[in-house]
């Protein structure tokens, strides 16, 4: 009995799949797992519909990873960059990890919106993970004519 259930989960898991080499790196959170595996195969389900010229709405490619601090989100996003243009989720390897610095320019909205946008442009295609996104949002610890967050988000 324990011989077939080895067969059947090789069947439909093969030990050389590298998403599930990629997600035995991750401890625990089968949630996480889960999700991933979901979006792949919609992923798959959704190519398979282009072949047979079927008009479906794509699935969206975002995502966001929230948690308590110490739970590996950051990890786990690193990890998923990897995974997305294998998945067929992006139509480019290209990946970035930036951060509020990379975003945003203190100095003035013009250059908050030239940066992004320049991020985006080299990204085009791939994935773009941007860390501690929350610090994109209003704060009252930053003085607000020079917090240009809100505009690096709606570019």
């Amino acid at each position: 009995m324990a011989d077939e259930l080895r067969i059947i989960e090789e069947a439909l898991v093969p030990r050389d799949d590298i998403i599930e080499i990629l997600l035995a790196k991750i401890v625990g959170l089968s949630c996480v797992k889960n999700q991933i595996r979901g979006m792949r195969r919609t992923i798959e389900l959704e190519q398979n519909n282009d072949i047979m010229n079927k008009n479906i709405i794509p699935f969206p490619r975002h995502v966001a990873i929230v948690g308590n601090p110490g739970v590996g989100k950051t990890f786990v996003a690193r990890l998923w960059m990897n995974m997305m243009y294998k998945i067929g989720a992006v139509t480019s390897a290209k990946s970035m990890e930036v951060g509020r610095d990379e975003l945003v320019d203190c100095k003035s909205e013009i250059r908050t919106i030239f940066k992004t946008r320049s991020v985006l442009q080299s990204v085009a295609g791939g994935v773009l993970f941007v860390d501690e996104a929350y610090t994109l949002l209003p704060s009252s610890a930053r003085f607000r004519e020079r917090d240009h967050g809100a505009v690096a988000l709606e570019n």
